[in-house]
């Protein structure tokens, strides 16, 4: 059964609270055949995602403004800035932050995506920009066939 075309004018779908990041889904899973989730995302300074590994997702990273750092599990970082891109396969782990001073923006695309708009459907109803118990994400990370780690050692 074909789809129908989506068009999202600017400012417009979901806003959430992931972990106090501010993010706005801009198409869904279900709006695109099951094929991806495309979320624009804001990340304040200070703030970002723990090292973690999506079972089945891949994610990419567009920065559109700012910079994040991304952390592999091995402890290496490699700063990106607006233009530059990060693809993420499954069962890749990894965290990202925003070390700088101004908040990042970032078009990020997780494929399939089903798995992570349900993570960030229930964080942001659960847990929203409250201080997150590392517990609790990571239970509802399992729920989604995602993992929280430890982050690297030093």
């Amino acid at each position: 059964m074909s789809k129908q075309a989506v068009f999202r004018t600017a400012g417009s779908g979901r806003l959430q609270n992931v972990l106090g990041m501010l993010q706005r889904v801009r198409v869904e899973p279900s709006d695109g055949g099951e094929a991806f989730l495309m979320i624009e995302l804001s990340v304040a300074p200070g703030h970002g995602a723990p090292m973690h590994t999506h079972e089945i997702d891949s994610e990419c990273f567009y920065l559109l403004e700012g910079s994040l750092t991304f952390i592999d599990d091995a402890g290496t970082q490699r700063i990106a800035r607006a233009g530059d891109v990060c693809f993420l396969p499954p069962r890749r782990p990894h965290a990202f932050r925003n070390d700088g001073e101004t908040p990042a923006r970032a078009l990020v695309i997780a494929s399939p995506g089903r798995e992570a708009v349900e993570f960030f459907d229930e964080i942001d109803t659960t847990i929203g920009s409250g201080v997150p118990d590392f517990a609790a994400v990571s239970s509802i990370a399992e729920r989604h066939k995602l993992r929280i780690l430890p982050p690297p050692s030093a």
